[in-house]
């Protein structure tokens, strides 16, 4: 009964460890923006998968994808900035960058999961949190990742607005 005893309190703790040295952040961890008023914005889908096509195979099919792009940015921002005491901008000298990094998008485009990035000005990583977004249900697989990008906007605003002063 010890020996069973012991194995579950090695297990438990194995498994705190395993978590404290997972890479994402807790919200708390967001306390570095403080008094900031703004953060640069930007997305980078390299290393997404689209609808199972890599996004140079889904870019070379979907001849709307600059401009399905610069709308997904643009849901994005609003969305965030409705809710977030750190307003997301482009191309500003800030001191912190937001980087979202999608990597798999499903569901005809509505399912984004991936990752989002804060780094300094030197490119330094400080902060990291997945994400696994889902929105919208009519439409083309740029506009459903657009509800999805909106979405994860207002989502990403409220933990901003919850957890920075």
């Amino acid at each position: 009964m010890k020996k069973y005893l012991l194995l579950s309190i090695l297990a438990c703790l194995s498994l705190s460890v395993f978590a404290q040295n997972t890479p994402e952040n807790s919200w708390k961890d967001l306390s570095f923006l403080d008094g900031q008023s703004q953060i640069n914005f930007t997305v980078d889908f390299s290393r997404a998968i689209i609808l199972d096509m890599d996004v140079e195979e889904f870019i070379a099919q979907e001849p709307d994808w600059d401009e399905g792009l610069a709308e997904m940015r643009a849901k994005f921002i609003q969305s965030f900035n409705e809710k977030s005491p750190v307003k997301a901008v482009t191309g500003e000298d800030t001191d912190y960058m937001l980087v979202i990094l999608p990597l798999k998008v499903t569901e005809k485009g509505s399912h984004v999961q991936g990752f989002f990035r804060i780094a300094d000005k030197s490119g330094k990583e400080v902060f990291t949190h997945r994400f696994d977004n889902e929105a919208g249900i009519f439409g083309s697989a740029l506009n459903l990742m657009g509800d999805a990008f909106e979405d994860l906007g207002e989502e990403l605003g409220k933990a901003f607005k919850k957890n920075v002063d």
